[in-house]
């Protein structure tokens, strides 16, 4: 952990409060990396991300109002496997490989029949996108 990690954290904060008076009603977007955007307390960092600072400070304009979707990177293996939920992770992985090629998939992680009980902690959704489909935009 870094004190440079903690301060940027708050001044994407801040710089969302500056910004947000001026989004018209409904259209805000953020974009941020996947420890950015984990809304449980202490998976990946010992502080509080920007989405969980936007989803649980009270003076936050959309508190209790933030929805975290992750993507699903192939050579972020390490960080899933902390996961206990990492076998269920690869075994939907690997369905959406054989039943979706070159297609990018949304995946629900929430729900009272989920079997990700701890990724559904820190994000509602994952993105799947083929790995060849990829490839072939990323060019």
């Amino acid at each position: 952990r870094t004190d440079g990690w903690i301060d940027r954290e708050e001044r994407m904060y801040d710089n969302f409060l500056v910004d947000q008076p001026f989004l018209r009603k409904g259209a805000c977007y953020g974009q941020f990396g996947a420890f950015h955007a984990q809304l449980a307390e202490g998976i990946s960092w010992d502080f509080p991300t920007i989405a969980r600072k936007l989803n649980q400070r009270s003076n936050s304009p959309v508190q209790g109002k933030v929805m975290a979707i992750t993507r699903y990177l192939r050579d972020f293996s390490s960080e899933y496997e902390r996961w206990s939920d990492n076998t269920e992770l690869k075994d939907m992985v690997k369905f959406i490989e054989k039943c979706y090629p070159n297609r990018v998939v949304l995946c629900r992680l929430v729900g009272s029949d989920t079997p990700f009980k701890e990724m559904s902690k820190a994000f509602q959704y994952m993105i799947y996108i083929d790995e060849d489909l990829e490839e072939i935009q990323c060019r």
